[in-house]
């Protein structure tokens, strides 16, 4: 459902979809990362179409996400 240039970026860390209640706005977004450039996104489906946003650079080298308590 989404692909980009990996001119400078390739290597993907998949994450998780936010299903948490501290954070609604975010309920449903996929969140992944590359770990070369450290860039941090979400997707979203929007009706028929899917929502990519830039989270930002959070963190170096994500190589993992992970889980808390629910």
């Amino acid at each position: 459902i989404h692909e980009y240039s990996h001119a400078g970026s390739r290597s993907i860390t998949g994450g998780f979809i936010y299903r948490g209640a501290e954070f609604p706005f975010m309920n449903g977004h996929y969140f992944f990362a590359d770990f070369i450039i450290g860039q941090m996104w979400t997707l979203f489906k929007n009706g028929a179409s899917w929502e990519l946003t830039s989270v930002g650079n959070l963190v170096s080298n994500p190589s993992a996400f992970g889980e808390g308590p629910p």
